[in-house]
């Protein structure tokens, strides 16, 4: 509670309960929750609109109040939950499950990574609907679906990023590729044989 950080400190938090079911982790400049003036970051996962998203989105440190971060629980597999682009984001895409979060660098080991194939990238309807991707892409990344995918994504420079869907894939304003980007679309959906 009484912890300070100079300028270019770091903490490091290990706390179990990010490895429940679904949570938020917000960082407050004080104890006015519910005040978007107060939050800082802001990261949720497992499941969308939890009790301080909408801060979040109102603030700005987050993209919407139905977006999260899936965790995988998958013995084996990466089990830390980073963010791709330190030290800061307010974009879900760029918070994944990680084997490590590097410290002012890209993580190269952060994959979107999901327990069953989502019903689309498109804010749909649906049960198991992701939201529509959007911000930076700054990590190899396969979103994989049987349905649509929609982006407006800026993919960062030597990334290689993988859209399979279903459906259709709908590259809308302001989606754009930044240099020796390696970049495929395919109209094959999960567990199809591209």
């Amino acid at each position: 509670a009484n912890t300070t950080l100079a300028p270019g400190d770091y903490i490091v938090l290990s706390w179990s309960k990010i490895e429940g079911p679904t949570g938020e982790l917000g960082l407050y400049i004080n104890s006015s929750f519910s005040n978007p003036a107060s939050i800082r970051d802001y990261m949720q996962f497992n499941a969308g609109n939890n009790i301080r998203a909408n801060v979040a989105v109102t603030a700005g440190v987050w993209d919407d109040a139905s977006a999260f971060v899936t965790v995988d629980d998958i013995a084996g597999c990466a089990t830390v939950i980073a963010n791709a682009n330190d030290p800061a984001s307010s974009n879900s895409t760029t918070w994944c499950t990680a084997q490590s979060n590097t410290l002012g660098s890209t993580n190269s080991a952060c994959e979107m990574i999901s327990s069953s194939c989502p019903d689309d990238y498109a804010n749909g309807n649906l049960p198991n609907s992701m939201p529509a991707l959007t911000g930076p892409q700054m990590t190899d990344t396969d979103f994989e679906t049987d349905g649509a995918i929609i982006s407006n994504q800026i993919i960062g420079p030597g990334v290689t990023v993988d859209y399979d869907s279903g459906t259709y894939i709908e590259l809308t304003s302001g989606f754009e590729t930044l240099g020796q980007v390696t970049f495929h679309a395919f109209i094959d959906g999960c567990n199809g044989f591209m």
